[in-house]
């Protein structure tokens, strides 16, 4: 399951993360429009409910665009982040 999870550097992502929900630019799952962003790219919304399973208390953030864009997965307590990806990664 964890196959099409990318671990990412905690520090750096989440500066970038805090400044785009400062400016308004970022969706969360429960977000109306997020729907619209997830079918678009095609998530694999199994695949989104097997790491809040997995991983229990867990947060989400989509970037709907830029360089960063995507949707990631954290937990501020495990100091960990995880972006999301199409197709099987190694992680």
């Amino acid at each position: 399951m964890m196959e099409h999870f990318r671990k990412i550097n905690y520090a750096h992502i989440k500066e970038y993360i805090l400044q785009s929900s400062r400016n308004g630019k970022t969706l969360h799952l429960s977000d109306f429009n997020a729907r619209f962003w997830l079918h678009n790219e095609k998530v694999n919304l199994d695949q989104v409910k097997a790491i809040y399973r997995l991983m229990g208390n867990i947060q989400n953030v989509i970037i709907p665009s830029g360089d960063y864009k995507g949707l990631y997965f954290f937990s501020e307590q495990q100091n960990i982040y995880y972006k999301y990806e199409h197709t099987a990664v190694t992680v």
